[in-house]
């Protein structure tokens, strides 16, 4: 495999017109805790992201491929990217749309889905270079999100990191805009997917001081035969009326297709969750602070666990949760044995982190951790396989990174994957997930017990 992204397969779409109010699932945790079905039922729906405002508003946001059955296509087959030189949306296969929905009611109803990106088909993504979504304290939306975009000069694809924002609640937002300049570049050559270059793999997020931090995955100084890209930043000081221009906030080393994660603590100090390339192939997580007062980036520290020596993209990202001096990271770590989610704590601000965790041992199969703040500690999700198909797990985490008991969110028959956690208001934890070709959320459900672990330490 060249170094660089290793890429899913869209399949062709033609894009549906409008969209119906989503639906409210009988839940199966309790009577007060609603699952609603967010995205429509006869369109392919994937890559959820959920944030809480201030006033416990609930947002979410998902990539949609459209209402056409897939149409199946080779491994080797990648991306047509016709999308970015403008074919219709029915005639290529890269052709996404960006949806987002939002409950003013603590999740009991949400808005019907309303389409974001203003050129139809214009986003790229999956499970793992997916929209991102945050609320500030003025109630603004902030989205970033990958898309398809081409070179001036060229003419060929390349890959944008793209920002908008909703000043009215989520009715409407604006005219999205690139946050990093266009370079004259050519990596098609080595560049899997035949990209020009790539921005992509981004996060964004809210700090204390109410700064707008947007952090993406750039393949600008990446030469053939290499595997590792660098980490830009742009930050807005102004509620995303404008960024500053882009720079580096993470050097050369950076696994060029593992999405990037951050959080923040109470001084508004960044932590970055990311793999790092090393010279002998592997990719290990890293935690890694930039700090608000000179914007220094500190040493990568390993979060924990055995390296990860893979020739090719993982695919894997590195989750992170900052509490105080307690930063929980979790990931997939390929190098363990049994491979699967692992988490490892920081009691030190990030200075080191203590010895990994595997979280579910009895997993055949165990992945795509999501990590939310919880009481003095944090809660963890994944999805794994036990039996059959991939089903929906979660466990509180104390401050010192004890782990409470195994829940499996009661759900309906069907693979579930790929969850989405963000803190609300009231203590409780809002979740998304993909089920079959859906969006859906809920709240995890409580007990004493969680928050027995969430109270101690």
């Amino acid at each position: 495999m060249k170094p660089g992204f290793a890429l899913t397969v869209l399949t062709a779409i033609a894009v549906a017109q409008g969209a119906a109010a989503p639906e409210l699932v009988t839940s199966a945790l309790t009577t007060a805790v609603p699952i609603n079905a967010l995205s429509a039922a006869d369109h392919q729906a994937f890559a959820p992201d959920v944030a809480v405002g201030p006033n416990g508003e609930i947002a979410v946001v998902w990539l949609d491929r459209g209402s056409v059955a897939p149409t199946p296509l080779a491994d080797t087959a990648g991306h047509d990217h016709n999308a970015a030189a403008g074919t219709p949306p029915d005639r290529h296969l890269s052709s996404t749309d960006l949806y987002f929905a939002k409950s003013v009611d603590g999740g009991t109803t949400f808005s019907a889905p309303l389409r974001v990106n203003d050129v139809r088909g214009s986003v790229w993504g999956f499970s793992v270079s997916k929209p991102r979504v945050a609320i500030a304290r003025t109630g603004t939306v902030h989205i970033l999100f990958p898309a398809n975009d081409v070179m001036p000069k060229n003419g060929k694809a390349f890959l944008a990191m793209y920002y908008t924002r909703s000043t009215d609640g989520g009715r409407s937002f604006v005219t999205p805009r690139r946050l990093h300049s266009v370079l004259d570049l050519d990596q098609s050559s080595f560049m899997d997917g035949g990209f020009a270059t790539a921005n992509a793999f981004g996060t964004i997020g809210i700090a204390p001081d109410s700064s707008v931090h947007a952090l993406w995955v750039d393949t600008r100084n990446m030469q053939a035969g290499e595997g590792a890209a660098a980490a830009f930043t742009a930050v807005s000081t102004n509620d995303g009326a404008s960024f500053s221009a882009e720079s580096v906030a993470l050097p050369t080393d950076v696994c060029p297709c593992c999405q990037l994660n951050i959080a923040f603590d109470a001084q508004s100090n960044l932590y970055i969750g990311s793999r790092r390339v090393t010279s002998d192939g592997q990719r290990n997580a890293t935690v890694t602070t930039l700090t608000t007062r000179n914007g220094a980036a500190s040493e990568r520290i390993a979060i924990g666990g055995k390296p990860w020596k893979i020739d090719g993209c993982p695919l894997k990202p590195t989750v992170v949760a900052v509490n105080g001096s307690h930063v929980f990271a979790a990931v997939f770590n390929g190098g363990e044995t049994p491979a699967g989610v692992y988490l490892s704590t920081s009691e030190n601000g990030g200075a080191s982190f203590g010895p990994a965790q595997n979280v579910h041992p009895d997993a055949a199969v165990a992945d795509a951790p999501a990590i939310a703040l919880a009481g003095k500690g944090a809660v963890l999700a994944w999805h794994a396989k036990t039996a059959g198909v991939r089903r929906l797990y979660w466990r509180q985490v104390a401050a010192n990174g004890e782990l409470g008991p195994i829940g499996e969110l009661p759900l309906a028959e069907g693979a579930a994957q790929n969850p989405a956690l963000a803190a609300r208001n009231d203590g409780r934890t809002q979740i998304v997930w993909q089920q079959k070709d859906r969006i859906f959320t809920t709240t995890l459900p409580d007990s004493p017990e969680l928050r027995r672990v969430a109270a101690n330490h």
